[in-house]
């Protein structure tokens, strides 16, 4: 994978570079769709190694000890700027501190959150995060919502398929991989993710994640 990635580094991080520079407006766009094309062919061979099963970095799986707020701004930055849409998050009642596979956690969460901003009419996502019983313990459970069409009860239990695209498959964009990335790195860390069903247009994905809280 490196052979392709390198290079694609190269054009993301150059175009990243002259985008920080002041240029006229004929000069930026064009940088920012090759910036944003590199970023998402990226992303899609990530997800096509871990979605198909030929990558797997055990050394993600440790808990790390973080400030769970500084998670939340910079994966919600991340997802924003990657995807070019727009997240609102709450988390209410959690702790400041919460010690978690947080590198793979993340990975889902984008994974999630693409397909969320890819699919609503106004590339707009909500990432909503609680606290919730799990295996006898306290886990962390995020929520992901979008305002999109929905996906339709015969596809419903397809979802997390391969190249598995629901709807009007010419008019999806979409790769097919999200949910099935999403699914394989839960599968890692020994995770819950669900879909939740819902009437009417809009798809909420729940992920259910071990979560240990140090004291203060």
């Amino acid at each position: 994978s490196h052979e392709m990635k390198t290079p694609l580094n190269v054009i993301s991080g150059m175009t990243q570079m002259l985008l920080e520079e002041s240029h006229p407006s004929e000069i930026t766009e064009p940088l920012t769709l090759i910036n944003r094309a590199a970023a998402d062919l990226d992303q899609t061979i990530s997800n096509l190694l871990i979605g198909l099963g030929n990558e797997s970095d055990h050394s993600e799986v440790i808990h790390n000890d973080i400030d769970f707020e500084q998670f939340l701004r910079n994966l919600i930055s991340k997802a924003n700027q990657s995807f070019g849409g727009h997240t609102t998050y709450v988390a209410e009642d959690i702790p400041h501190r919460i010690k978690f596979r947080s590198i793979v956690v993340e990975q889902i969460l984008l994974a999630l959150l693409s397909n969320a901003l890819k699919f609503s009419p106004s590339s707009e996502a909500t990432l909503l995060v609680s606290l919730k019983d799990y295996k006898d313990n306290i886990g962390l459970y995020f929520s992901i919502s979008d305002d999109g069409p929905g996906i339709p009860a015969a596809d419903q239990k397809r979802i997390f398929e391969p190249f598995f695209k629901g709807g009007d498959a010419s008019a999806n964009r979409d790769k097919g991989l999200g949910l099935t990335v999403a699914r394989a790195l839960s599968n890692r860390i020994d995770a819950e993710l669900m879909f939740l069903a819902q009437d009417g247009p809009g798809t909420t994905i729940g992920l259910t994640v071990s979560a240990q809280f140090p004291s203060a």
